[in-house]
């Protein structure tokens, strides 16, 4: 806020141009996956198994910064549509790992080119230098306010 106690102009105030901008590309990316049945709220679940197949739930839980019976839920969804399947692990019964199935590594290989296409329409007029300037801002963001008490990413760990 500026240092006269009133609010900034909305184009002028970096927090709503986040949210805004995160809104709208909510928005176009839900619509691109949702043509592979895919929801917005099992996105993450979906991208952090690619990155990570075999994760037990409460790693999974971790990785996506959601409660565990938010979890729960959305690997009963995806396994109900066929993406994801429950494995008890052999060293540890209390543990269930989740994997990918060939149909939910079909679904990650036509949701990457969609994610492609709504970063380059979203990048489209902005030059490669600037969007290297913007990760490094962005990143730079997320640290401030990690340090400042908000939740650490995975991202900012390592």
């Amino acid at each position: 806020m500026p240092a006269s106690g009133k609010l900034p102009a909305a184009d002028d105030s970096i927090g709503f141009l986040i949210w805004d901008a995160k809104r709208v590309l909510t928005q176009v990316f839900s619509a691109r996956i949702a043509r592979h049945g895919l929801s917005y709220g099992l996105w993450p679940f979906m991208r952090a198994l690619a990155s990570e197949n075999g994760l037990t739930q409460r790693e999974l839980s971790e990785r996506v910064h959601m409660k565990g019976p938010t979890t729960v839920a959305a690997i009963d969804r995806l396994e109900r549509k066929g993406l994801v399947r429950r494995v008890r692990s052999k060293t540890d019964g209390r543990k269930i790992n989740i994997y990918l199935t060939e149909k939910g590594r079909k679904v990650l290989d036509k949701v990457a080119p969609e994610i492609d296409l709504v970063h380059r329409q979203a990048l489209a007029k902005v030059s490669p230098k600037e969007q290297e300037a913007f990760r490094r801002v962005l990143r730079r963001f997320r640290t401030n306010l990690v340090a400042a008490g908000g939740r650490r990413s995975r991202l900012d760990e390592g």
